[in-house]
């Protein structure tokens, strides 16, 4: 893997300067990510946006890009076939 190991994680720092997407994406020494460790900051609690989505692999057309025309955008699929209607359901309002 060329993840670069880090310690376990129980909370995501907010003063790092690396976006969510790239720490909760990071493994950590004990082979978790930080997505499994810290899932409310990753997006993977409840009505959140998924911080790892994006459309196509871009960076910079994650959910935040999907928000700013969601009635166009939420029929994007990621590079893994998710669509952005299920992992932006804050974005694009389709929480149950």
């Amino acid at each position: 893997s060329n993840h670069q190991p880090i310690a376990r994680f129980t909370a995501l720092p907010s003063t790092t300067s690396s976006p969510p997407a790239k720490r909760c994406a990071r493994e950590g020494e004990d082979g978790t990510y930080g997505f499994e460790g810290c899932p409310l900051s990753c997006g993977q609690c409840g009505c959140q946006d998924d911080v790892l989505w994006t459309h196509k692999g871009r960076e910079e057309r994650d959910c935040d890009w999907v928000k700013k025309k969601r009635s166009k955008r939420c029929s994007k699929v990621s590079l893994d076939g998710t669509l952005a209607s299920d992992a932006c359901r804050a974005a694009c309002k389709t929480c149950a």
